[in-house]
């Protein structure tokens, strides 16, 4: 992961963490691994850093004396439910999807993509303002 995308992750208002996919390379006494899982890690299997291991640590150090970022005022609605009950997040939510390019539209707009709320709370006024959301943006409008 770039150090640029950790930057951006770290630009969320409210982040509590970034976690990696492991901390440690698969030994290779392990046989039965899929290739790319013997060097995923920050440290390989004889626990020594790695580069990527040694940027993500000093990114890490960098970030948590950074100011916290404000949040973005606008929020874009995504819906608890469809018509038939169903929770439509995964269709809705991958690539292609509507609410997914909606979100991407907004990030290419505005440098940031939008915070996310849920239908059911998008009239919470108390939750809105503790977010700092002051705008409700439906995926049909962006």
């Amino acid at each position: 992961m770039s150090q640029d995308r950790l930057r951006h992750a770290a630009s969320v208002a409210g982040l509590w963490g970034i976690t990696w996919w492991c901390s440690h390379d698969v030994s290779r006494s392990l046989l039965d691994f899929p290739e790319v899982e013997y060097d995923l890690g920050l440290f390989t299997s004889d626990r020594e850093l790695k580069p990527t291991g040694r940027r993500f640590g000093e990114l890490a150090a960098e970030l948590r004396g950074a100011p916290a970022p404000e949040p973005v005022a606008e929020a874009l609605v995504l819906d608890d439910v469809d018509a038939t009950g169903a929770v439509p997040h995964r269709e809705a939510c991958g690539p292609g999807g509507a609410f997914f390019e909606a979100w991407m539209r907004h990030a290419e707009r505005v440098g940031r993509g939008p915070q996310i709320v849920l239908r059911s709370s998008s009239q919470d006024a108390a939750l809105l303002a503790a977010r700092g959301i002051r705008h409700v943006v439906e995926v049909a409008a962006v």
